[in-house]
């Protein structure tokens, strides 16, 4: 009969396509913990200086964080810093990931920038005050991962930067302000 045995190669693919599917989900329940540590920037320390940021900070507050070349010519945040556009609605010194496909004007620019912030703490006071100036930033974020990379910034540097002063500490995220200009009494450092 015609009719029946067109049938089975109907059901032997349907049978290869289940194993499939069964041995795909097999071979990626086994992978869920590999995990570039490299790739982990949020901590969970970021989450609440994020929250803080986004309550103590002007809505276009601007921030400097830690960037390195990532690949191909592009670069990235290296800390929780990355992700302040999305977790505190604060603009940063380096867009996400996908920068390199939009204007190359603008392409250039956020390059030529990134090749200056991930100097981190090579910059010297000079250096970062005018990359300050450069990216509009009034705000510098140190986060908890990336911790001796290249490209990081450190409290320690930022806290010897006769204009910034340190405005949230804890858990190894540090927020900086830029300290105005030109008269008024200076700020303390304080801790949140």
């Amino acid at each position: 009969d015609l009719a029946a045995g067109a049938g089975r190669p109907g059901r032997a693919a349907g049978a290869v396509a289940a194993l499939t599917v069964v041995a795909c989900l097999v071979g990626a329940r086994g992978m869920w913990h590999v995990v570039n540590p490299e790739t982990v920037i949020v901590t969970a320390s970021d989450i609440p200086a994020a929250e803080w940021i986004a309550a103590n900070t002007p809505p276009d507050a601007r921030f400097l964080v830690s960037t390195d070349h990532w690949h191909l010519g592009t670069y990235r945040g290296l800390d929780g810093g990355y992700w302040l556009p999305v977790l505190a609605d604060r603009a940063t010194n380096i867009p996400p990931a996908l920068y390199p496909y939009g204007d190359p004007a603008r392409v250039r620019e956020i390059t030529a920038t990134a090749v200056i912030a991930a100097r981190g703490d090579a910059l010297d006071d000079a250096e970062l005050s005018a990359l300050l100036a450069r990216v509009g930033a009034t705000y510098v974020y140190v986060g908890a991962a990336g911790e001796g990379a290249s490209g990081k910034l450190s409290p320690e540097r930022l806290r010897r930067h006769p204009d910034l002063v340190e405005v949230y500490v804890r858990d190894g995220v540090h927020v900086f302000r830029q300290a105005p200009r030109g008269g008024g009494a200076p700020e303390t450092r304080r801790r949140v």
